[in-house]
């Protein structure tokens, strides 16, 4: 609300949201991170902007690199995840904020940034939300002092370990708010070129990672045409190759077209089955045509069967499915295969959704 009641468009919203997510919700947003981000902008045509993370150029040697394995327990599922400064690729958010406001805001940057930059210095309370996902990735977030500084709670222990801050506790970070003024009053050089750029080139090269200035200053943001996809009476934009995530959208609908959702009733046995064996065909589809897949591809084998379908679904790669459990018998009705274009799309090799 600040951007738009200083007299800033959607766009200028878009940014300070943005930016007060990477104070408010750091698992899931920071300045160091990448990103996407799809604009519609009045009279003109819709474009992505491609800020997502690039893989640095040079690899030194695995000795040399810093990395581990931390397994997240998600209750229900486990994930691995790998943390050290040898897993850090080359942030893009930063210069795809700067591409957005250069091309589409209005407002000047440091007005954007000015909410976030403050409830950076003052600290904002922890909702219920991000203190659960806190917990979850407390082994992330807490592995060195200087971030349990920032993100512990220095009373409290979680089985043995250091605790992350609880729900309405105060997260204070006031060096990310000096950090983000000063992005704001100087532009993206700062993080690509200047202060902050050698500072994270020192902490890769002293502590196990693979960054370069080079990798920093060769940063570019992509601008793509959106993947335009229609589903019933709607016409959709999403994510384009060569991220995955669209296509997959892409598919999942393809196979939910042919049924009557409403008719089914909102989260009912029949429409839940129906979204969980979806969901499941779009795991099984990018599996199928990611580059693991394509190696050991050969004719006749379950790879070469489009779509890769489990029992009591259409038919064709039934024998080389997993068996389906109980608990998830599918409706009686299946999904439809999805159209020759979004076969095509799903096709496309999978990279970061």
């Amino acid at each position: 609300m600040h951007a738009l009641a200083a007299g800033g468009n959607a766009f200028d919203a878009v940014l300070a949201a943005l930016l007060a997510a990477c104070v408010a919700e750091p698992v899931l947003a920071s300045p160091g991170g990448g990103g996407f981000i799809l604009a519609l902008p009045t009279g003109r045509e819709p474009r992505l902007y491609d800020a997502f993370v690039h893989t640095p150029r040079v690899r030194r040697p695995q000795a040399e690199a810093c990395a581990r394995e931390v397994i997240t327990d998600w209750g229900t599922a486990q994930q691995a995840f790998h943390v050290g400064v040898g897993c850090a690729a080359t942030p893009g958010l930063v210069a795809g904020m700067f591409a957005v406001h250069r091309e589409l805001a209005r407002l000047p940057m440091p007005v954007i940034a000015a909410p976030a930059v403050q409830a950076a210095r003052d600290g904002i309370a922890v909702s219920p939300f991000m203190a659960y996902l806190m917990t979850l990735v407390a082994p992330i977030y807490l592995e060195r002092p200087a971030a349990r500084a920032i993100f512990g709670d220095p009373t409290a222990t979680l089985d043995g370990a250091p605790a992350p801050v609880k729900a309405g506790g105060r997260l204070v970070n006031p060096v990310l708010g000096d950090m983000l003024e000063q992005l704001a009053r100087e532009g993206e050089d700062l993080f690509y070129r200047g202060d902050v750029a050698a500072a994270i080139v020192r902490q890769s090269r002293e502590a196990g990672g693979h960054i370069t200035a080079d990798d920093l200053a060769a940063y570019r943001v992509q601008a793509r045409a959106p993947l335009r996809l229609r589903y019933r009476d709607a016409a959709l934009l999403t994510n384009p190759p060569p991220a995955a995530g669209g296509l997959m959208i892409a598919f999942a609908l393809a196979l939910l077209s042919g049924h009557d959702l409403k008719g089914m009733g909102f989260q009912t046995a029949e429409h839940v089955a129906l979204l969980a064996r979806a969901q499941a065909e779009t795991v099984r589809a990018r599996a199928a045509a990611g580059p693991r897949a394509r190696a050991s591809r050969r004719p006749g084998s379950a790879a070469t069967c489009w779509p890769p379908t489990p029992p009591r679904w259409p038919a064709r790669c039934a024998a080389a499915a997993p068996p389906t459990s109980a608990s998830s018998t599918p409706p009686a009705t299946p999904p439809r295969p999805p159209s020759a274009t979004a076969r095509a799309a799903a096709r496309s090799s999978p990279a970061p959704a």
